[in-house]
C-alpha cells in the first residue's frame, strides 16, 4: 500500500512514519519482497473484499508506489473483459462514459472490508439502457434473477433469446439461436417474421395463413416454395399442365386465374370462349401444348360441312355462336346474295368442297330443274325471274319484244298466251288467241287490232269518218258493223248507194234512181228534202 495515502497532521507523527519508511526502504533492500509485504500490512487501512483475498498481500497487483495514475492499468490487466469493452467500445463502462474516469477507484474502493459490495448495483434504481441488451416489451416486466443468476456475473448474463427461452422453442433449435428474426420481445407468441426477406415473399392469401399450414413439422428451412407441393389437391389438372401454378392463378385466391389467354397464347379468347372453363378445350387427359389451335380442332363435331369446306371456320363462323354466320357473300364474292338467296343455307348451293369446287354463277347450274322451258328459253334467266321468287316474280320487260303487252293484255298470265314453255314460238296474231271471240267468224282479216282496243274487246279504236271514204252520219252513226258488212272486208267492199242497203225501204221501188240523198237525209229514212233545184 502507497505511503501517500496515510495522512498525519501531527508533525511528530510525520516523523516517525518518515524514519519507518526510509527504515522500510532499506530493510526490502536486504531483506527481499516476503519482508516488504510483511512490512506494507502495518499501513493497510483494511481488509479487502472475497474477491481480492488471494492478492492482498501482493500490494503490487493494485499499486504502484509512487504512482497513483499506474493503478488503473493494474485494474484491467486483471478485469480483461472490461479492458475489451473499453477498447470495443461496448458494454456498461462505455455506455456510461466511464472510459473518461481517471481511475476505477472512483467507482469501486476496496480494503473496506470481506463481505463489502464494491459495484454500487442498486437493482432498483439500475438503468438497463446503460448496457448493451436495452430491456423492451415483456422484459420491462421481468425482475433482475429471472435473467441474472446468483453465482453469474451480471457481464457474463447471456443475451441470446435462446439461452432464457430454450423451453419456449416449439422448433427445438432446428431454426438456430436468432429467435428474434421471428419473435417480438411484447410476446414470445407474437411472431414478426418478415418473409419479403425470403425467397418466398408472402402476398395474397399466403398472409393469412398460418405458419404451420407450409411449415409442416415445423421445418422451416425445407419448406418448398413449388405451388403444387401445397396445392397438390388443388390441381384439377392432376399434374398435366406441369408445377408452375403460377402462370394461371394468383395468390389473391386459388380460384382467381392470373393467366391471360389472349397475351399469354396465341389463341386470344374472344365472345363465347371467355365462357367456357379451361377444360372445354383443354382435357385433363391432354397436355396444354397438344391442343390444336384451328376451330375444328375443337369443333369437328358441329361441321355440318363434314370437313368439306376446310379447316378456316373462322371465315363463316362467328365466335358468339357456331351458328352465327359472318361470311360476307356480297364482298367477298362475285355472287351477290339478294331476295330469297340470302336466306337459304350454305349448303344448299355449296353441296360439295367450297375450296375445292368453284360454283358456277348462272341462275341454271342450280335452277335446272326449275326450268320449265328446258332451255328453249336460253340460260339468262334474270332477264324474267327475279330473286325474291322463282315462280312469283317475272320481271321480263315484254315491252321489248315484239309484242308490247298494252291494256288488258298486261293483267293476263304468262300461261295465257304461252301455252308452253316455248315463248319465242308464240304466234302474235290477235285470232290466234281471240278466236273465239271473233264474231265475224273471220270474215274481217286477222287484224283485229284494226277496230279493237286492247283495254277491251268491246272497245273500239276504228273511226269510220277518218280511216274510210264513207263518214257515218246520222243513224249510220250507231249501227252494228255487220248491218252493212256481209262479207270480209278486205275481200269485198261494200256499196256506198243507199238503194244497196235501203232497196226496201224505196216506196218507189227504183223509179226515182238511186240518189235517194236527193231526199232523204242520214238521221232517218222517213225525212225529206224539197229539192228546189230538181
Amino acid at each position: 500500500m502507497s505511503l501517500l495515502f496515510i495522512c498525519i497532521d501531527t508533525e511528530r507523527y510525520m516523523n516517525r512514519l518518515l524514519s519507518k519508511g526510509v527504515l522500510f526502504f532499506f530493510l526490502s533492500l536486504m531483506a527481499g519482497s516476503a519482508v516488504a509485504a510483511e512490512f506494507e500490512k502495518i499501513f493497510m487501512p483494511g481488509p479487502v473484499i472475497t474477491g481480492h483475498e488471494e492478492i492482498e498481500a501482493e500490494c503490487e497487483k493494485c499499486h504502484v508506489n509512487f504512482e497513483q495514475a499506474g493503478q488503473k492499468a493494474l485494474c484491467l490487466d486483471c478485469h480483461d473483459k472490461v479492458a475489451g469493452d473499453l477498447e470495443q467500445k461496448q458494454g456498461f463502462h462505455t455506455k456510461n462514459n466511464l472510459a473518461s474516469q481517471s481511475e476505477c477507484r472512483v467507482c469501486h474502493t476496496d480494503h473496506i472490508g470481506r463481505d463489502a459490495d464494491v459495484r454500487g448495483l442498486h437493482e432498483d434504481r439500475f438503468n438497463h439502457q446503460d448496457t448493451d441488451f436495452e430491456l423492451l416489451g415483456g422484459h420491462r416486466k421481468v425482475v433482475c434473477k429471472e435473467c441474472h443468476q446468483p453465482e453469474t456475473a451480471y457481464r457474463d448474463t447471456s443475451s441470446l433469446c435462446i439461452d432464457c427461452h430454450k423451453e419456449d422453442d416449439v422448433h427445438k433449435e432446428s431454426l438456430g439461436k436468432e429467435c428474434e428474426t421471428c419473435h417480438v420481445s411484447d410476446n414470445w407468441t407474437k411472431v414478426e417474421f418478415d418473409h419479403e426477406k425470403t425467397e418466398f415473399p408472402l402476398k395474397g392469401k399466403h398472409q393469412e395463413t398460418g405458419c404451420t399450414a407450409c411449415h409442416i413439422g415445423q421445418d422451416y428451412k425445407q419448406a418448398s416454395i413449388i405451388c403444387a407441393d401445397c396445392h397438390s389437391l388443388d390441381d384439377k389438372h392432376q399434374g398435366t399442365l406441369g408445377n408452375e401454378c403460377e402462370k394461371c392463378h394468383q395468390e389473391e385466391g386459388w380460384d382467381k386465374s392470373a393467366f391471360s389467354h389472349d397475351k399469354d397464347t396465341e389463341f386470344p379468347l374472344r365472345k363465347a370462349h371467355r365462357e367456357l372453363k379451361c377444360t372445354a378445350c383443354h382435357p385433363l387427359d391432354r397436355p396444354a401444348d397438344d391442343v390444336g389451335k384451328t376451330c375444328v380442332a375443337c369443333h369437328k363435331e358441329s361441321d355440318a360441312h363434314s370437313g368439306s369446306y376446310g379447316p378456316e371456320c373462322q371465315e363463316c363462323h362467328r365466335e358468339t355462336k357456331w351458328d352465327d354466320i359472318t361470311f360476307d357473300h356480297d364482298l367477298k364474292t362475285e355472287f351477290k346474295l339478294l331476295g330469297r338467296h340470302k336466306e337459304i343455307t350454305c349448303i344448299a348451293c355449296h353441296q360439295s368442297g367450297i375450296k375445292e369446287v368453284e360454283l358456277k354463277k348462272e341462275c341454271i347450274a342450280c335452277h335446272e330443274g326449275d326450268d320449265r322451258h328446258k332451255g328453249k328459253q336460253g340460260q339468262q334467266c334474270e332477264r324474267c325471274h327475279g330473286q325474291e321468287s322463282w315462280t312469283a316474280e317475272t320481271i321480263f320487260d315484254h315491252g321489248l319484244t315484239d309484242f308490247p303487252l298494252i291494256g288488258l293484255h298486261e293483267a293476263v298470265s304468262c300461261s295465257s298466251c304461252h301455252l308452253d314453255a316455248n315463248y319465242e314460238e308464240t304466234p302474235q296474231a290477235c285470232v290466234d288467241c281471240h278466236s273465239a271471240d271473233d264474231v265475224h267468224k273471220g270474215a274481217f282479216t286477222d287484224n283485229c287490232t284494226g277496230c279493237h282496243n286492247p283495254n277491251g274487246w268491246g272497245y273500239w279504236q276504228f273511226d269510220h269518218d277518218q280511216d274510210t271514204d264513207y263518214p257515218l252520219e246520222g243513224a249510220h252513226a250507231g249501227i252494228a258493223c255487220g248491218l252493212c258488212h256481209k262479207a270480209s272486208m278486205e275481200e269485198h267492199k261494200e256499196s256506198r248507194q243507199c238503194v244497196d242497203c235501203h232497196s226496201i225501204d224505196d216506196v218507189h221501188q227504183g223509179q226515182l234512181g238511186n240518189r235517194c240523198e236527193r231526199c232523204h237525209v242520214p238521221e232517218s229514212f222517213e225525212i225529206q228534202i224539197i229539192n228546189n233545184a230538181r
